[in-house]
């Protein structure tokens, strides 16, 4: 009687153990391929979304007045836009079907005479884990930067190294990288990569702390200059698409304005060319309107290509480790730009502070 109970007790204890193992199994395939149904990757070059224009600046923004910031509102929030900025919406597909901002039509209209300025960029500085602070080299590159007086700084991307859905270890990952770039005496803005929008809920914090509520694309103007900042990963393909009409029609009406464009991935990628023709329609917008630069992340590593007008450079290993051998551009960098009325050039110095190599490049 007794080795039959015994018999009896192993069999359920192996039954629970089984169905416990199995529920284990579950959580952790859909937590590692799908976190959140509402963030499937779509490696599509460009996002797309509506744009609003808004006078005032946001905190955390530019507040030189010479600069303008132009803001994008979500859809829930259209009806109260509508009111408060100035463009069209088709009210059936609710679609921005272009922007006509009263600086955007003015624009459009006479070229704006570039104020020499210096700025400085770098990407791809996310920490090695989840909890793991900014990296030393990181912040020896800043305190580098902060040497160099610029106007402000641009991140390609991938900030954090996000891939998490504790809420407390979300927050305590874009504090570090808020901390680290406290020490810059400028503003700075970052063309998010996929690290840094890995969940929804990730995504609400970064637009809080990092994006002053922005949307992920975005474009302001300083001494003359354009910058356009965009999202590329991470993203829906409906969003991707909405981005794009939203980026053709600031293109245009910036036909005769100098123009610089930020994304993380980028249009010509180094370590995998075979993948260029999905950013064909983005790479034919950026020709057809004479854009002069393109600054991308997301591979780590520094390279520098020109097609036709527009030169295209990835600056994407300022902490995160190098994904090639440093003869292939493979090393810990950060670049600073200086911007003259004609011309623009760009250093790049490796994170000893030694410069590697400069050139000088003529505007379209």
């Amino acid at each position: 009687m007794g080795n039959s109970n015994n018999k009896a007790i192993i069999i359920i204890l192996t039954v629970l153990i089984s169905f416990l193992c199995f529920a284990c199994a579950c959580f952790l395939f859909i937590f590692i391929n799908n976190p959140d149904k509402n963030n499937a990757i779509e490696n599509v070059p460009l996002p797309n979304a509506d744009i609003n224009h808004n006078k005032h600046t946001p905190s955390g923004a530019l507040t030189d007045n010479k600069i303008e910031i132009e803001l994008n509102q979500s859809p829930e929030v259209q009806n109260e836009a509508e009111e408060n900025f100035n463009y069209s919406v088709d009210k059936d597909e609710e679609t921005i079907k272009k922007p006509v901002g009263k600086n955007l039509e003015k624009e459009k209209k006479q070229t704006l005479e570039i104020t020499p300025f210096r700025f400085a960029v770098s990407g791809d500085s996310s920490p090695m884990t989840k909890t793991a602070p900014q990296t030393q080299v990181f912040k020896k590159i800043l305190n580098q930067i902060k040497a160099a007086q610029p106007d402000f700084y641009i991140s390609t991307g991938d900030v954090i190294h996000g891939h998490t859905l504790d809420k407390k270890v979300m927050k305590t990952q874009i504090d570090g990288f808020l901390d680290a770039v406290s020490v810059l005496n400028c503003d700075f803005f970052v063309a998010p990569g996929d690290n840094d929008l890995t969940t929804a809920k990730q995504k609400a914090y970064y637009k809080e702390l990092v994006n002053n509520n922005r949307e992920f694309h975005f474009y302001f103007e300083h001494n003359g200059l354009y910058f356009v900042v965009l999202s590329s990963l991470r993203v829906s393909k409906e969003e991707l698409d909405h981005q794009f009409l939203w980026l053709e029609e600031l293109l245009k009406g910036l036909k005769n304005q100098k123009v610089f464009i930020f994304i993380h991935k980028p249009v010509y990628s180094y370590m995998y060319p075979e993948t260029d023709k999905e950013n064909k329609e983005l790479a034919d917008l950026i020709y057809k309107y004479k854009v002069d630069a393109v600054f991308s992340g997301h591979e780590h590593l520094f390279y520098k290509k020109q097609i036709e007008d527009t030169v295209f450079i990835i600056s994407g290993c300022s902490g995160s480790m190098p994904y090639v051998p440093a003869e292939e551009g493979g090393f810990y960098h950060y670049l600073i730009i200086n911007v003259d009325k004609s011309s623009w050039t760009y250093q790049v110095f490796k994170s000893d502070g030694k410069l590697y190599s400069e050139e000088t490049v003529e505007f379209n």
